[in-house]
């Protein structure tokens, strides 16, 4: 369970790294840069788990990655749904946040079921939902 340290580690890291980049970095840019960072964690994962490196060690550093890319994915995606639907910030906001942590539950869920000495699981759903998130971007972009 103290391992667990080290993913929220990172991810509270990246929210005080976001919070002085979007200063300085145009938001497309920024979440742009925390998908491909999640992609990467992604492949990652794959490739750990295509040579058979499996272990704890090898599942807390790729989810501490992960983690620090989702750290800066969410604030910066909160911000432009709320650029977007500023007249009703709170509504965009609370759903924001329940369809975050409801994918969290049902994937934490899905993923409970599998073998946990095996790094496949996990780096098939984070590579999976990163590769999403990407591509739905770039549709998303294209389209404003």
């Amino acid at each position: 369970a103290y391992l667990a340290l080290f993913s929220v580690a990172a991810y509270m890291i990246s929210l005080l790294l976001c919070r002085y980049l979007v200063k300085r970095i145009a938001l497309d840019t920024l979440l742009m840069a925390a998908l491909v960072l999640g992609v990467l964690s992604g492949f990652i994962a794959l490739a750990l788990s295509f040579f058979h490196l499996h272990g704890v060690i090898y599942l807390v550093l790729i989810m501490s990655l992960f983690a620090f890319s989702v750290g800066m994915i969410f604030p910066t995606a909160n911000a432009g749904v709320l650029n977007v639907f500023h007249h009703r910030a709170a509504i965009a906001s609370a759903l924001m946040t329940f369809f975050t942590f409801g994918m969290t539950g049902v994937f934490s869920w899905i993923e409970s079921h599998y073998n946990v000495l095996s790094l496949w699981p996990p780096a098939i759903g984070i590579t999976i939902t990163s590769l999403i998130a990407l591509v739905s971007f770039k549709l998303l972009s294209r389209a404003r």
